[in-house]
């Protein structure tokens, strides 16, 4: 029986030990799928680079960063190498080297993903098993708010997702092309997302976590209203934070003009008002 082809795409940074841990996982599926990982370094300094090289075992494609990439720049970077490898496979699995994942989520996801025929949405649970990175589900076309959707609503459409686990199946991948490279970090996933939403491609989460992924702390981020406001409006201008550019582009593109001036401005009211 042929096996199934999965492309596993991932960034990292100078968190060794999470992420060959990462790699090691799924070590559970070489029996089932054959699987080539394309990892995308930052530029790290802590060795990542040549450990993952030893795990020669696998079929590992790795892609260092001239630094300061962050996240969505990486997954651009990666997703266009992918592309340009010219190999064939039958999904995509995007993922965060930082979830420690359940065993045999995969198997999983697989089966939810040909039983539905969707985009395969991972959802994520903290420490205490609350739900952390999953679908997004806005509340309707007039608004940026949204509901985070986990695994006890597995038949709600979502619009877009956490990138933390997403199963695609490639064809719908290629047809769509790479995360946008515009932004750093922040935006990147839920805009890849909403180009999937755009195309009518149904996207579902699974209906049950595949791990467990911990919240970013607000604590020293731009969102921390303990902070100064200078010290606030420098960490959002950054590139892990909101940028104004990056923030403007993201609802200018996926909403309208009126969305991006309305929440670009607000986030700056929002530090002075000490939110």
């Amino acid at each position: 029986m042929k096996k199934i082809k999965i492309a596993i795409l991932f960034t990292c940074f100078n968190r060794k030990k999470i992420t060959l841990r990462t790699v090691r996982h799924f070590d559970l599926y070489r029996s089932l799928y054959q699987l080539s990982f394309y990892i995308v370094d930052d530029l790290s300094s802590d060795n990542t680079v040549e450990e993952l090289k030893k795990l020669n075992t696998k079929k590992i494609n790795m892609f260092q960063t001239k630094g300061n990439y962050y996240y969505s720049k990486s997954m651009s970077l990666g997703m266009k190498k992918i592309l340009d490898s010219h190999d064939v496979f039958d999904y995509l699995l995007i993922i965060n080297d930082d979830v420690n994942f359940n065993d045999f989520f995969l198997n999983k996801m697989v089966l939810f993903q040909q039983k539905n025929n969707c985009i395969t949405i991972g959802a994520c649970c903290d420490s205490s098993h609350k739900l952390s990175y999953g679908g997004i589900k806005f509340k309707s076309m007039f608004s940026t708010k949204y509901e985070m959707i986990g695994p006890n609503k597995s038949s709600v459409s979502c619009d877009t997702f956490n990138g933390n686990c997403v199963l695609i199946p490639y064809e719908w991948f290629q047809q769509i092309g790479p995360m946008d490279s515009f932004y750093s970090h922040s935006f990147g996933d839920f805009d890849f997302g909403l180009q999937f939403k755009k195309n009518h491609f149904p996207m579902h989460v699974m209906n049950e976590y595949v791990g467990i992924c911990n919240r970013n702390e607000k604590k020293n981020t731009w969102l921390d209203s303990k902070l100064s406001v200078l010290k606030r409006i420098k960490l959002k201008e950054s590139p892990k934070g909101s940028p104004f550019l990056s923030t403007f582009y993201f609802y200018s593109k996926n909403f309208n003009v009126f969305f991006a001036i309305k929440c670009s401005l607000f986030q700056y009211f929002r530090i002075l008002l000490k939110k």
